[in-house]
């Protein structure tokens, strides 16, 4: 994948994607704190926590690519240690680097999955509005939505997204996400999911620039009981705030695919 500086990019605004209806629809938010109807804000575009430059960890927050707490691994059934083992086999530069990447999904084209992009250094962007939250990820140019005060749907087909309902209580946004179809990492050091996975993060500002992601997994096939992780962002600002375009595969798409698709050549 290309720095995302050097990707050629057209630049996005809060409205990605988002028509002036819905825009209209999206509620008047205070600086801080929350509203008269305890509806946090939580809108903004939100990256690595960083200090003087450098990126930096929260008390708690795992290391590196992981979302865990404090690096603890999560107790695994054998099928999926054997799995996570392979994952971890190829060339690492510290315990808390990527995956082995002939085995990452992303390297494939695959699509980042719902929490995994959150560990990648690419920023994301949270627009609320009374009916769905989104959470327009430069990464993929993944999109979640969030499905405010909703039961999940009957017979949910799985997707790589999965399906997610949402719910304020007093400072922090509730996520609840199931019917996902187990192809992706749940972050970008490998950690496996299968299509049992059911995730529920609580989304909450802990100061004006800051906001803390506290993740728990639930899998039976995979995981021998429930683990938690945690993420911290900080609010971007200036350039940083800037939401680029960034391509699954690109390098792969462009040197490869593209140019025989120009040529008029079938896949070997």
């Amino acid at each position: 994948m290309r720095n995302r500086l050097l990707v050629s990019f057209v630049v996005l605004t809060g409205a990605l994607a988002l028509s002036p209806v819905v825009l209209a629809q999206t509620p008047a938010q205070p600086e801080s704190g929350t509203t008269k109807t305890s509806i946090p804000n939580l809108s903004g575009v939100w990256g690595r926590l960083t200090r003087g430059g450098e990126r930096v960890l929260a008390p708690g927050e795992g290391p590196g690519f992981a979302i865990t707490v404090n690096g603890v691994e999560p107790q695994m059934l054998p099928e999926a240690a054997a799995k996570y083992k392979a994952i971890r086999s190829g060339y690492l530069r510290n315990p808390f680097d990527r995956g082995h990447e002939p085995l990452d999904p992303t390297i494939h084209c695959l699509p980042y999955g719902p929490t995994r992009a959150f560990t990648v250094n690419h920023p994301f962007e949270i627009v609320q509005t009374p009916g769905v939250v989104y959470i327009l990820f430069e990464s993929g140019n993944g999109i979640r939505r969030v499905h405010m005060n909703q039961e999940h749907p009957e017979g949910m087909y799985n997707t790589y997204m999965g399906h997610s309902t949402g719910k304020y209580e007093g400072d922090t946004l509730v996520v609840d996400t199931i019917a996902l179809n187990g192809l992706t990492w749940l972050d970008t050091m490998g950690h496996p999911q299968s299509d049992a996975m059911h995730i529920v993060e609580r989304i909450r500002r802990t100061a004006q620039d800051i906001l803390q992601i506290d993740f728990t997994f639930e899998d039976p096939k995979t995981y021998a009981k429930p683990w938690n992780g945690k993420r911290v962002f900080q609010l971007a600002t200036g350039r940083n705030a800037l939401m680029l375009e960034s391509v699954v595969c690109e390098d792969h798409l462009l040197e490869d695919h593209l140019p025989r698709a120009r040529r008029g050549e079938a896949k070997p």
